[in-house]
Parts: structure tokens; sequence; C-alpha cells
């Protein structure tokens, strides 16, 4: 059974350490970070699930830093879809966390 989206913001400030090599005088965040960001922010709203993998993340735009990021995550069974899109409703990735039940 499907649960209600659930919609959270969050930013990556422009002091984080990735920051410095991705890119200098051009900072994007890098992927990693985002789907770090992700997981965490799903794992609080969720504590009864672990995140068992991510079958598929594609970035569409880049994220820059200290812009406010908006992340849907649709639950079904066992499997989470997240889209992340800017305050004006441009996407910036999405993608898919599959789920098991944390012990």
């Amino acid at each position: 059974m499907a649960e209600p989206k659930q919609v959270t913001t969050f930013t990556i400030p422009q002091t984080h350490l990735s920051l410095a090599g991705h890119f200098p005088g051009n900072p994007v965040v890098p992927g990693v970070v985002i789907l770090q960001k992700i997981i965490s922010i799903f794992q609080q709203q969720h504590p009864q699930f672990s995140v068992a993998g991510i079958p598929n993340a594609k970035f569409i735009k880049p994220v820059l830093p200290a812009v406010e990021v908006k992340v849907e995550f649709s639950v079904k069974n066992l499997s989470t879809i997240f889209l992340c899109s800017a305050v004006d409703g441009t996407v910036l990735a999405k993608g898919e966390l599959r789920l098991c039940g944390a012990d």
C-alpha cells in the first residue's frame, strides 16, 4: 500500500568540504552528497526502514550550494521513489531507494 507523499527541504551549505574541489570557482554539489542527504532525511522520517540500495538515480540539473532543494518521497512496500526539485519546480534529481525492515 502506498503512503501519501512526504515533502521536506534541504540545503547544502557553501562551506561543505566537498565543494572545494567540485569545481573550484564554480561549485556544484556532488551527486554522492545529494544521495547522502536524501538517505539521511528518509531514515529520519522512517526509522523502521534501512536503505538496502539505490537501483537508480538520475541527476538532471546541477544542485548549487546554499540553494533550497525540495525532496518528495513516495513509499510503496519496500521501495521509495524520490524527486528533488528547485523551489521553482525544476526537477533536479530523481530515483529509487530499495528498502528493508530495520533490525
